[in-house]
């Protein structure tokens, strides 16, 4: 009976390094602030690249009106109005990014509580045995 506890918590070890191992061990070599902080810088480059590239394309889209209106533009609003939904797209990134991060962060941490607490219950297991 108690070899079964053994084989069974040896199996949820198995499993949960399989599953998280790898994920989490990337997570947990962070510090918490460390690792949002990281994945912040991230959601700001990925959302500038995607703000390039929405950018262009639209220009290439676009290109035969702006090309009509290129001596009537006021550049000054078009400048203000590209800053602008720039600034609202990097802080939606950085917020979403934020969100996801610290969630992963909690989440990666939590089962590293799980997994220790079935190696301690391993562990102890081992101190009946001897």
């Amino acid at each position: 009976m108690i070899q079964e506890e053994k084989i069974s918590i040896m199996t949820h070890l198995a499993i949960a390094e399989q599953r998280e191992g790898k994920q989490n061990a990337s997570i947990r070599t962070y510090f918490r602030g460390d690792y949002i902080g990281l994945n912040v810088i991230k959601g700001v480059l990925c959302a500038t690249i995607c703000y390039v590239l929405i950018g262009v394309l639209n220009i290439a889209y676009n290109l035969n009106s702006i090309m009509a209106d290129v001596y009537t533009m006021d550049y000054l609003q078009v400048a203000q109005e590209v800053l602008s939904s720039y600034l609202m797209t990097v802080v939606i990134f950085v917020a979403f990014s934020y969100i996801i991060s610290l969630y992963n962060y909690y989440n990666a941490r939590k089962n590293q509580k799980n997994y220790l607490k079935l190696l301690k219950r391993l562990s102890d297991y081992y101190k009946e045995q001897s």
